[in-house]
């Protein structure tokens, strides 16, 4: 069973191999709603566009965002999906002290 650093740990490394660059791009200027928000919104579990919306109103009110939205979405998946080897093998491997 994984301790709570070991979660903890992994929390982190999700969130940093979600991110892209240091900028922040609003998506759905209703809203006032970012690219970053959108992201931070995925690794709360906001996974789909209504909840999305639920969270951060993103696409209801003019709806324009919606594709840009959905593309945030979309590219949250893919890391997620190429970090899940890395997490797997991070969490085959005890943790060490190094030094």
């Amino acid at each position: 069973m994984a301790s709570v650093i070991e979660l903890w740990l992994t929390l982190i490394l999700i969130r940093v191999l979600l991110r892209v660059g240091g900028h922040a791009m609003y998506v759905c200027v209703c809203n006032a709603v970012t690219d970053c928000q959108i992201r931070e919104a995925y690794c709360a579990g906001a996974c789909s566009m209504r909840e999305l919306r639920k969270r951060l109103g993103v696409a209801g009110c003019c709806g324009r965002c919606a594709p840009c939205a959905r593309d945030v979405l979309t590219e949250c998946r893919q890391r997620q999906q190429r970090a899940t080897p890395l997490l797997a093998a991070a969490a085959e491997s005890p943790l060490t002290a190094v030094g």
